[in-house]
């Protein structure tokens, strides 16, 4: 049984729709999906003959949203339930410690908001949220290696392994083949993309930044495309305003078919703080895109493992900007031999490593 969220289309529902259907349709695993949002991900599952259920948290309060989980779980009979965000991983790993089951978490990311100024509510989430962690739970998977040394500092060491996201390349691929889509700008210039949901740390401002300096100083002509939603939007679409070339940096907000538009662009911009492993930079791995970053780790062994970029020596925009003009004059074509189902960041072989851990974790005493 899964326990996530799925208001959103982010990285997380990605990784926990594609984990689902691959443990599901590839190794044999009894899956059950538990969702708060009936939303894209309730959608995806759904169409992909997953057992889903739905305890809407816009409806329902969250001791009744427990009492539900309880009830299914005892109904069910799980061995395991894996948790994906914070509310799921108390109400998960309460319940399975009130029924006698192991429970483990995946986490995604690291905090998006500061220690100071958050509310109280948010503080008491968050105290239960690693208390949940340290007590109920077995094992705390981080989706990068730097991921799970930051995690650290919350968690016992020997608690925390590292499982890397995967992406199911044969179902990106034919998803992204699906005819020409439209996109505003001229489809003649170079196109250059960000796709990350709009909070701090993806520093859409620092894109927004390299977009108008490259508009400035290069006589190739550009387009750019912010692709997704989040609390930072319309500050950022104010920035890109104020920029005075908002007819060339363009706010796509959340795209269905994102598949097809990380496919139409030349170059996938991370501009990231920190990160563990996006979905999005995957997809864009596979299908043959490349990829600039900033000096984030997680990206390095992406692009290490046969993915097409570079990642720059520093944060500064200039280090962004020579590496974008640098990947686009180097990489002639896209390569889809390079990366198959032996991947390192594939799903399979993801799943594999889940299910490897669900065995060791069911086998002690």
């Amino acid at each position: 049984m899964h326990v996530l969220s799925g208001d959103l289309w982010a990285g997380a529902e990605v990784m926990a729709h594609t984990l689902l259907r691959e443990l599901a349709h590839n190794f044999d695993v009894a899956v059950h999906a538990v969702i708060l949002n009936d939303g894209e991900l309730a959608t995806r599952l759904r169409r992909d003959d997953i057992e889903t259920t739905v305890f809407d948290e816009t409806r329902m309060s969250t001791w009744q949203i427990f009492n539900q989980l309880q009830r299914l779980a005892v109904s069910w009979q799980p061995e395991l339930i894996h948790t994906h965000r914070k509310k799921e991983n108390i109400l998960g790993s309460l319940v399975a410690w009130r029924i006698g089951v192991t429970s483990l978490r995946t986490v995604h990311g690291w905090t998006e908001f500061p220690q100071l100024g958050m509310s109280p509510a948010k503080h008491v989430s968050q105290y239960l949220d690693r208390q949940c962690g340290r007590s109920l739970q077995k094992k705390v998977v981080a989706v990068s290696g730097e991921l799970g040394t930051r995690l650290e500092t919350e968690f016992d060491s020997d608690k925390i392994c590292v499982i890397e996201n995967g992406v199911d390349i044969r179902r990106v691929r034919k998803s992204a083949n699906r005819g020409e889509i439209s996109l505003p700008g001229n489809p003649a210039s170079r196109r250059v993309g960000i796709v990350a949901r709009l909070v701090p740390v993806k520093r859409h401002d620092r894109f927004v930044r390299i977009a108008a300096e490259l508009i400035d100083m290069s006589s190739v002509d550009y387009e750019f495309y912010i692709v997704g939603d989040g609390p930072e939007f319309a500050a950022i679409h104010a920035l890109a305003g104020a920029s005075n070339y908002a007819d060339k940096i363009h706010m796509l907000g959340f795209r269905s078919d994102v598949l097809q538009v990380i496919d139409a662009m030349d170059v996938i911009v991370v501009t990231s703080d920190h990160e563990g492993i996006p979905m999005n930079v995957l997809e864009a791995a596979a299908l043959g895109v490349p990829i600039v970053s900033t000096p984030l780790a997680s990206i390095e062994a992406i692009l290490a493992s046969g993915a097409p970029g570079a990642i720059t020596r520093n944060n500064s925009d200039e280090a962004l900007r020579v590496a974008i003009e640098e990947t686009l004059t180097s990489v002639r074509a896209k390569n889809l031999t390079a990366l198959d189902e032996e991947w390192r960041f594939s799903a399979r072989s993801m799943a594999g490593r889940y299910v490897a851990l669900y065995d060791q974790l069911l086998a002690a005493p």
